[in-house]
């Protein structure tokens, strides 16, 4: 009865997570560190001042004034150490949300990796490229084919050129013998 007058759970729509701001959370969480490095640095002055207070204070003979310094002195002295350790956790917490970040941009980068190759798969198939690499074995060997007519074309006849130009190589070599030397004629006319 309650659930139809203010709803049930089941009828509430979850509601998606607000987008995480890292670089305005990063800031936030450094000017908080700038801010406490400020502070600390104030009261190791103020530690340091109300030491010197004391060891003055006891050297004058005012031991209750020394020791109510010494007591302000270990206070900030607590002070300085509880600032130190939040500076240490905000610091840790900033890198483990740099390191979450790292990791988160790995993992979207990972996805959109993925979405391509889905894309890319999709585009092509094993049965294509074997199609594929089938049509181009068939050109390879046409074009080998047509390239041999070509080649029986050009090698037609050639050894029976290479024959003859043999024989009358031989029968040129075979005249220059039979031809007497004119070097000999003329040597064997002097000129006057």
């Amino acid at each position: 009865m309650f659930g139809k007058l203010f709803g049930s759970k089941a009828d509430a729509k979850p509601q998606a997570a607000a987008p995480v701001d890292t670089q305005a959370t990063s800031q936030k969480m450094q000017t908080q560190i700038e801010n406490i490095d400020m502070r600390i640095k104030k009261l190791e002055n103020d530690a340091t001042n109300y030491k010197k207070i004391a060891v003055e204070k006891k050297k004058n003979g005012d031991s209750r004034g020394a020791v109510i310094a010494l007591r302000k002195s270990k206070m900030y002295d607590k002070e300085l150490a509880k600032l130190e350790g939040q500076s240490m956790m905000i610091e840790q917490q900033m890198q483990m949300i740099q390191g979450a970040q790292f990791d988160s941009n790995t993992m979207q980068a990972m996805k959109v990796g993925k979405v391509t190759m889905d894309q890319l798969q999709a585009q092509t198939n094993a049965d294509e490229i074997m199609d594929l690499q089938d049509d181009i074995a068939d050109q390879l060997a046409q074009q080998d084919e047509i390239a041999g007519v070509f080649t029986e074309y050009a090698q037609a006849g050639k050894d029976e050129l290479e024959d003859e130009l043999n024989e009358m190589l031989a029968m040129d070599e075979m005249d220059d013998m039979a031809l007497p030397s004119t070097d000999f004629i003329q040597d064997a006319n002097p000129v006057p």
